[in-house]
């Protein structure tokens, strides 16, 4: 399951913003607007300056309204 592959990468490596971004969108399709929320925090957390990760929690935040 693709969580699972997740936590095994985030247990080697923790900071792994490809992984956080993925993850997010990942929990975002299944439905999981929480666990996408989170992973998204934890991505601009780790990156406060990409884009990417801005924009991902700016949506996620937005469609949770």
């Amino acid at each position: 399951d693709a969580e699972e592959f997740f936590q095994r990468v985030f247990g080697l490596s923790p900071d792994n913003l490809e992984a956080r971004l993925d993850l997010s969108a990942a929990l975002d399709g299944t439905g999981d607007a929480s666990g996408a929320l989170a992973q998204a925090r934890e991505a601009l957390r780790l990156a406060p300056n990409d884009p990417r990760a801005q924009s991902l929690l700016r949506n996620l935040a937005e469609a949770a309204r």
